[in-house]
């Protein structure tokens, strides 16, 4: 009977004294609001109100920092100054908000306007902060810059770009000429340490097949915004997924998820050795858990009226093609909170 009171009393002080495993949360938008999860999505609770349902939002790779983007009220054409888009960052729990910069007085880190983006070609000029709207927001991998892809379309053409701004100051990072810098010719921006991928400016390629957005990666550690030859679009020809949206890099930044359109969800290598679907069904923003052994996505659902409306799911990333589980419903958007 002692013995087993002993024994009892250990098992209970290695539960005391040993460290937790720690797991990731899922932060999801449902209406207005941002929520915090744990991965099974149960016991939410809310963390901060936003301005609009459709309000671009981001959580940095570290958990601890939350920015949204709101726009100033007027058309939802309108460019950059004419209906100025601000950011705003707080804290993981919603607290010490603070307004970061607004684009109709953007500066640099020398407190000289920026007014134009700079060319997204070798061969093109720089244009007006007004030619373009936003479509994307995130951290980079280090929490220290911001991401915001934005497009402009004219022509019949749509151009993509990511710009960026210092996550602490608000400061616009600039190139040489003092435009807003392009750092990459994509939107929807997910970074690694060495990698940026999004979804390249629309092509109508050099066939009769329609446009489309290829997969685009960038490596950043050789300073180089042209995009890999392995995994650009060649001799014209329409990628067998149609267009990407919403590219996810793994952990490891061995593999990339993205959704496409017309259907179904892809997997990928940077170095564009393969590509292969790995989800038929209507499929929408994967996401990798923080130790890579999970992906996450949306999928639609019928909508509540002008709300866009999915439910969440996951697959374990050892077995891509396994049927996926249902872990949260009705949600709008949603990213993942390491512990």
């Amino acid at each position: 009977m002692r013995l087993a009171t002993l024994c009892i009393a250990s098992i209970a002080l290695v539960f005391v004294f040993s460290p937790l495993a720690k797991a990731d949360r899922l932060a999801f938008q449902r209406g207005n609001a941002v929520f915090l999860a744990g991965v099974d999505g149960k016991f939410s609770h809310k963390r901060i109100g936003l301005p609009s349902s459709d309000a671009l939002w981001a959580i940095s790779r570290d958990g601890r920092r939350l920015t949204w983007l709101k726009r100033a009220s007027g058309g939802s054409d309108s460019g950059l100054l004419s209906r100025a888009a601000a950011i705003f960052v707080t804290d993981s729990a919603g607290r010490r908000e603070k307004k970061l910069l607004a684009t109709d007085g953007l500066k640099d880190r020398s407190e000289k306007r920026v007014t134009e983006v700079g060319p997204t070609r070798p061969e093109g000029g720089s244009t007006r902060l007004d030619d373009w709207t936003p479509l994307s927001l995130a951290f980079s991998a280090d929490g220290r810059t911001i991401y915001l892809g934005i497009a402009r379309t004219g022509n019949a053409e749509v151009e993509l770009a990511t710009v960026a701004v210092d996550a602490s100051t608000g400061a616009a990072v600039v190139d040489a000429d003092g435009h807003w810098k392009v750092l990459a010719p994509v939107a929807q921006a997910d970074a690694s340490d060495a990698f940026l991928t999004g979804v390249g400016a629309a092509s109508t390629g050099e066939t009769t097949e329609g446009a489309f957005a290829p997969l685009t990666v960038v490596r950043f550690d050789e300073e180089s915004i042209a995009p890999l030859p392995s995994t650009a679009v060649s001799g014209g020809k329409k990628p067998a997924y149609g267009s990407a949206f919403l590219p996810s890099i793994s952990p490891d930044a061995r593999r990339i998820a993205f959704s496409s359109i017309p259907v179904g969800l892809w997997l990928a290598d940077p170095q564009g050795k393969y590509i292969k679907r790995i989800v038929s069904t209507e499929a929408t923003r994967p996401r990798w858990s923080t130790d890579g052994k999970i992906l996450y996505f949306l999928a639609p659902r019928p909508s509540t009226g002008d709300r866009p409306c999915f439910d969440l799911y996951s697959l374990p990333a050892g077995a891509l093609t396994a049927v996926p589980k249902k872990v949260i419903d009705d949600i709008e958007f949603f990213d993942i909170v390491p512990d």
